[in-house]
């Protein structure tokens, strides 16, 4: 059966990941269920045994991920991510212009910490109500029919229409890379890391270092790539004939646009109401876990974790001071502490001030039961999408099989050819595979199978593992061309009539700048960013 029975396992572990992958690839079953394959496979054929690959599965970086996740949720419930995007929209501007950079940036920042079909489908609705009430007044199509349509009834969205909404989902592709918790991919990535290079792991921040320039410079190619191909810019052909009109127009015309789109966004944000006890608190949370989660290890000071854990009585006199070093970070707590701290706090601080009320020497007043939390379980339980925490969990078994078997050394044997090529050259390939594969299939699913294969490659050139990851990750989230890439390019198609003829169109010019942007970014910023001692 085999060529070399020399390499059975590592064929075997190779066959094993080629199903996955076909599975994945072709979705004949649902990306979470084709995860649980190998708890079934790798015992099967004995690569790993059952107890080990079920371990996989539940990592710290998979606990980060539900910790992180249950923050991102209470936020959602509080409605807190409504009241800031609306008051943010309000305070850029009202014009075409301002309000796709507002709408975008918006977008981006708020997708760095909820997934990102949450901050898709967050910011749909306003998108919608803005566009109604601008056709309303004449000043744009919202749908323009269109002849070649099959059926001829299903409406065309307009070139307006296409640049928000196609606008929001890209947004919220880019902006997920900009932190560890933006989306499974750059977490699944920070597992395999730690894997392959221990000595190698970035903390959060140097993540964020690393990772937040080509965002921003990605967002703002991104709304100067929109506004030139949908609203006008540098070129009056391709916008709609109510925006040509309006740009052509007076500027009395252009602020009666600005203040109708400015009314629809304040009556907006006055159905809101005050703001509420439970946002007020969400947010101070909010704010303390990212604080929590910065100065975990900061490296230029000492963080929290070693402060609040005392592990001096592991110093061996024995044993060199690195080891001791070593051995202490073995045992210090790590960021799905500080998610799941943050967690409790949220499960247990009152959602309303009824508390108050308690000391209110009027027995009229008192109230009769205590008052909900910030999040209850059961709202938890219904939004937590639980399938991707098997599709995480699956890459770290494939990641954990990979090097077990053998099969890690075996390719990287194999990939000793490319040593003489220059790593810059090396990072842009990887990033080219992922940025098309992912068009295809699951971000988290194309590292899954990538990360084996570049991680061997990585051991088997000595480079540093950071660098070679990172950029692979954040590709991986850069489906632009096809609704059935990312959930948010599927939430718009749906919602807007969106063809994937238009959203190829559109999505070339991201595809470009970002996959240029990431890994000249990441090859200028690892340098200082990216060494030994910046083990989290």
């Amino acid at each position: 059966m085999f060529a070399d029975s020399s390499h059975k396992s590592e064929f075997l572990c190779l066959y094993c990941i080629l199903i996955l992958a076909t599975f994945w690839v072709t979705e004949a079953l649902p990306p979470a269920v084709t995860s649980m394959l190998p708890i079934f496979m790798f015992p099967a054929l004995g690569i790993l045994d059952t107890e080990l690959t079920c371990m996989c599965y539940f990592r710290e970086t998979t606990m980060m991920f539900v910790g992180s996740l249950i923050v991102a949720i209470t936020i959602e419930y509080s409605g807190l991510h409504v009241r800031f995007a609306l008051k943010c929209l309000l305070l850029i501007g009202s014009s075409h212009r301002r309000l796709s950079a507002g709408l975008f940036l918006v977008t981006m920042f708020i997708s760095m910490w909820i997934t990102n079909t949450a901050a898709t489908a967050m910011m749909a609705p306003i998108v919608t109500a803005i566009l109604q009430t601008l056709e309303e007044e004449g000043m744009c199509k919202y749908f323009r029919t269109s002849p070649e349509s099959v059926p001829a009834t299903i409406p065309k969205p307009s070139r307006t229409t296409l640049c928000y909404f196609l606008g929001i989902a890209y947004s919220a592709s880019i902006g997920g890379t900009g932190t560890y918790v933006g989306t499974g991919t750059n977490l699944s990535a920070r597992d395999q890391i730690e894997k392959f290079f221990p000595n190698s792991l970035p903390a959060f921040h140097r993540w964020m270092a690393v990772a937040i320039p080509p965002m921003l410079v990605d967002i703002g190619c991104l709304w100067v790539w929109m506004n030139f191909l949908f609203l006008g810019l540098l070129w009056k052909g391709g916008c709609d004939p109510e925006i040509r009109e309006t740009l052509l127009e007076s500027k009395q015309r252009r602020r009666e646009m600005e203040k109708t789109i400015r009314k629809v966004i304040e009556e907006k944000y006055a159905a809101l109401g005050p703001i509420r006890w439970n946002e007020v608190l969400t947010g101070l949370v909010f704010v303390l876990c990212v604080f929590l989660w910065l100065l975990r290890a900061p490296q230029v000071i000492p963080g929290w974790a070693d402060r609040i854990v005392d592990l001096s009585y592991m110093n061996d006199p024995s044993l060199p001071q690195k080891n001791n070093t070593v051995l202490k970070k073995k045992y210090r707590m790590k960021d799905a502490g500080a998610a799941f701290f943050v967690d409790l706090l949220l499960f247990t601080l009152p959602g309303t001030p009824l508390f108050l009320h308690f000391c209110n020497p009027k027995a009229n007043k008192v109230p009769g039961s205590k008052g909900p939390a910030l999040v209850v379980w059961e709202v938890v339980q219904q939004r937590m999408p639980w399938g991707l925490i098997f599709v995480i969990g699956c890459g770290f078994a494939i990641a954990e099989a990979s090097s077990v078997s053998g099969m890690s050394s075996m390719i990287g044997s194999y990939l000793a050819a490319l040593r003489h090529v220059p790593q810059f050259w090396i990072v842009f390939i990887c990033c080219f595979m992922a940025t098309n594969i992912t068009e295809f299939t699951s971000n988290v699913a194309v590292l899954n199978i990538l990360g084996p294969v570049i991680g061997s490659m990585g051991l088997e050139l000595d480079m540093n593992g950071a660098y070679l990851f990172v950029p692979v990750a954040i590709c991986c989230s850069f489906s632009f061309m096809l609704p059935v890439g990312t959930p948010p390019n599927a939430v718009v198609a749906g919602m807007a009539n969106i063809r994937t003829e238009d959203m190829i169109i559109a999505g070339t010019g991201p595809t470009v700048f970002t996959l240029i942007s990431t890994t000249v970014f990441v090859h200028l910023l690892s340098g200082p960013l990216f060494t030994e001692h910046n083990v989290s």
